[in-house]
């Protein structure tokens, strides 16, 4: 079951792996890392797992 907390802190990881991508001039996998991480969040709210917060 995946909660908004585990969500953030999920992309929270991601916007620091894309950001050290960056840093190296790796343009590209910054932009797969935060489109990734996009696509897996969406389907997780999406989905029947997913669970708000109370």
């Amino acid at each position: 079951m995946t909660t908004y907390r585990e969500l953030y802190f999920y992309l929270f990881r991601a916007t620091e792996q894309a950001r050290q991508a960056l840093e190296q001039q790796n343009i590209g996998v910054a932009a797969n890392i935060l489109i990734e991480a996009q696509k897996a969040a969406e389907e997780a709210v999406l989905s029947d797992h997913f669970q708000a917060d109370s």
